[in-house]
């Protein structure tokens, strides 16, 4: 992941919520700081309405069908990122475990 793509990311979703006026609902987000992971119930009371993608291809999905963010962006650099991160995918799909798991230790 491109640290400069994602804090500009970062940093468009949150004009975008000013620009739409829309409000962040959580309640108590200290509390995550300390008991990240929460069941369905408790997402619902700190009006949490969707989770984190748990795979690259849901991610991309959800990335493609962001209007708002595709937009504010621009399609040229979303296609480009999108491009590179299915193919990244794909040749990831083809490693055993333990091969992502050697190539990954490697990035970090």
């Amino acid at each position: 992941m491109n640290p400069y793509l994602a804090f500009l990311a970062i940093l468009t979703a949150g004009i975008l919520g000013f620009e739409t006026d829309k409000v962040l609902t959580m309640t108590d987000p200290k509390k995550f700081l300390v008991e990240p992971i929460i069941d369905e119930k408790e997402a619902a009371e700190y009006g949490i309405k969707e989770r984190m993608s748990t795979s690259l291809k849901e991610s991309l999905t959800k990335l493609k069908n962001d209007q708002e963010l595709v937009g504010a962006l621009g399609p040229e650099i979303i296609d480009f990122y999108l491009k590179v991160k299915e193919k990244e995918e794909a040749v990831f799909k083809k490693l055993t475990a333990e091969e992502r798991k050697v190539i990954c230790m490697g990035i970090f």
